[in-house]
């Protein structure tokens, strides 16, 4: 069986692991409100609008970056690469504390469990997006592992 991951679904956990969720963390001494928020203010320069952009959920963050032409990414003063492994770091990190440190959504995960995860929504040409969603579906699926571990709760398709 699948979840496939949407902001508008009506299933619990479908909608709660969208990075659109709204969930308070603190990423990088920075307190954001949503993993859209982080990925659409490394569009950005001007730290005060990063700012602003990070304190946002659901469908205003993301058209806070929409249609803005980006080559390097920023956050508050640290130029990196689209496609570099600094923001594959980056990503992981920035998923790994929006899940960790929200209920919600780490509850939502590890119920996940016996299911594969999916996102229909975007692309999966870098070039593209800030997230694709191979990126999404990849660092979500070892989060989860690496949680399951902890707990000894890994299901036995996994073991």
């Amino acid at each position: 069986m699948k979840i496939n991951i949407d902001y508008r679904s009506n299933i619990h956990i479908e909608k709660v692991l969208s990075n659109l969720q709204p969930c308070k963390f603190l990423f990088l001494d920075q307190y954001c409100n949503s993993v859209e928020g982080v990925l659409q203010s490394l569009k950005f320069n001007d730290i005060d609008k990063q700012k602003s952009i990070i304190k946002l959920s659901g469908f205003p963050a993301k058209q806070a970056g929409k249609n803005i032409p980006y080559s390097m990414l920023n956050w508050f003063g640290l130029q990196f690469n689209r496609h570099s492994q600094i923001y594959q770091d980056f990503l992981n990190e920035l998923l790994y504390c929006s899940i960790s440190q929200c209920e919600i959504r780490k509850n939502a995960l590890l119920c996940s469990k016996d299911f594969v995860l999916k996102h229909d929504l975007g692309c999966d040409d870098a070039s593209k997006t800030i997230l694709t969603r191979t990126e999404f579906i990849t660092n979500l699926n070892e989060i989860r592992f690496n949680l399951l571990k902890e707990q000894e709760q890994l299901p036995d398709w996994l073991t």
